[in-house]
């Protein structure tokens, strides 16, 4: 690896986004692009929430991260995710920071990726799962991010767009929760799939009482419903309610999600590759989750780079059926690459070039950027 390029992206927000766990203010996307012997590939680091996470993970990769990479071989980056995982994590877990840990790793993961694609010129889907079928064209999309508020905006969006699914925004109160699941119901009609997001905010109770009106609403499955996100405690709301619970945006490493493939209670898993350890974990997990019969979707609220990555995945693996898009409009994902991602009758277009298949556009990019920075560093082998 010869130079390390970060960005910290802004954009300011007229309408902020409710979640259970806060408020986004303003949208931000944090790239890292790196050049191995002037091939530049690119990643993303999760930054979606709180508002300093970006501030956060700049110091961890300055500091953490760059130091260790003078000399290290970079041809194969699931290996490389091991080794400095192993050297940063018990720092990270001396200081409480895991989470900023593999974020970091996350995002130069995808960009290693993204360069050995290019470097071999295959589209990134045809070397995560060599030997496969051709790669399909496009991909389909579930919109989320619908609820609390501009709900039947939000679904006309949606119905827009073609989707055949959506995810509904909860946790915040029985009643503004039923509110917003009967109205997606009753604007978009039986014939679209209804999920649940909770970021776990429900008690193991709430989520019982819940249960009765995801089911009457014929919701398909909740996502992480409870705040302890343990696999014995989705397992036992599940067998209690007849839920089917998808999980997985908050776990780290490809070890972190084998007690939840093995356990038989999740119908859907979701590696974010943005946060869970980049394309190598995500990857592995799809492979992982095929003889347990339990589908992938990645989990993806981050910019254009993060869906790039995730659609890619979804090209590559049979059962990665989906890719999260959210329905709400983002200039730091329809506008700063040359893909727009626009959703024709609820699929997207998987990018054809080598690598991730798309490119920043430079424009975009110094008009949300806050902060630009380059460092040499040498000595890697490819």
């Amino acid at each position: 690896m010869d130079r390390v390029r970060l960005s910290v992206l802004r954009e300011p927000l007229t309408a902020p986004v409710e979640m259970s766990i806060g408020v986004l203010e303003a949208r931000h996307a944090f790239l890292v692009e790196v050049e191995v012997e002037g091939v530049w590939g690119m990643g993303e680091v999760w930054v979606n929430h709180p508002a300093w996470a970006c501030h956060e993970r700049l110091q961890t990769f300055r500091h953490g991260v760059l130091p260790l990479l003078r000399g290290r071989d970079v041809s194969d980056p699931a290996a490389l995710l091991d080794d400095l995982a192993r050297v940063l994590l018990p720092r990270a877990e001396q200081a409480g920071a895991v989470g900023p840990i593999w974020h970091v790793l996350s995002g130069l993961d995808i960009a290693l990726w993204d360069v050995l694609a290019r470097r071999r010129g295959l589209c990134l889907a045809e070397l995560l799962s060599p030997g496969q079928a051709p790669p399909p064209s496009t991909v389909e999309v579930y919109a989320s991010g619908i609820g609390p508020t501009r709900v039947e905006e939000l679904c006309a969006e949606a119905r827009r767009q073609g989707v055949r699914a959506v995810k509904a925004r909860v946790g915040f109160g029985a009643a503004t929760d039923t509110a917003t699941l009967t109205t997606i119901r009753a604007t978009l009609g039986e014939e679209v799939a209804l999920y649940a997001d909770a970021n776990r905010a429900w008690t193991f109770e709430q989520a019982v009482e819940m249960s009765a009106v995801l089911r009457d609403l014929d919701a398909a499955w909740v996502e992480e419903p409870l705040r302890d996100d343990r696999p014995d405690e989705l397992a036992r709301l599940s067998h209690a309610t007849g839920l089917q619970i998808a999980a997985g945006e908050n776990l780290y490493g490809r070890s972190a999600f084998e007690q939840y493939l093995g356990h038989g209670r999740l119908t859907l898993i979701q590696p974010d590759p943005a946060k869970s350890g980049g394309l190598s974990t995500t990857a592995a997990v799809a492979r992982a989750a095929a003889p347990h019969g339990v589908l992938v979707s990645p989990h993806c609220y981050s910019g254009g780079v993060a869906l790039a990555a995730s659609v890619q995945v979804a090209a590559a693996f049979e059962n990665v059926p989906m890719v999260e898009l959210d329905v709400q409009a983002s200039a730091l994902r329809t506008e700063l690459l040359d893909e727009s991602w626009q959703v024709r009758d609820g699929r997207v277009r998987v990018p054809p070039g080598p690598g991730l298949g798309v490119a920043i556009d430079l424009e975009t990019r110094a008009r949300y950027a806050v902060l630009e920075e380059e460092h040499v560093v040498g000595g890697a082998r490819a």
